[in-house]
């Protein structure tokens, strides 16, 4: 479940970036309009580079559960974790 919801916002963030920058640059006025695309881009590239870390800071002390970072869906886990987390 956590996955298809992970592919579906993918896939609805794909689809609405193009349209909100050409929206952006269409509308706003002509010396706002280089700020606000780089400041989009800018913060969407800064989100992706650092959710990993913000989640697994976040969710520190939920030891029941692991963290959703974009790192542990595809990172194998080690033979601590399992153990850790088997008993």
């Amino acid at each position: 479940m956590f996955l298809m919801g992970k592919i579906i916002a993918g896939l609805a963030f794909g689809l609405i970036t193009p349209a909100y920058l050409t929206i952006i640059s269409e509308i706003a006025p002509s010396r706002l309009r280089g700020p606000l695309v780089s400041c989009f881009t800018f913060f969407t590239v800064w989100t992706v580079t650092i959710q990993p870390f913000g989640i697994d800071i976040l969710t520190i002390e939920i030891r029941s559960q692991p963290s959703w970072s974009a790192l542990d869906l595809f990172a194998p886990k080690s033979k601590m974790f399992t153990h850790q987390h088997t008993t």
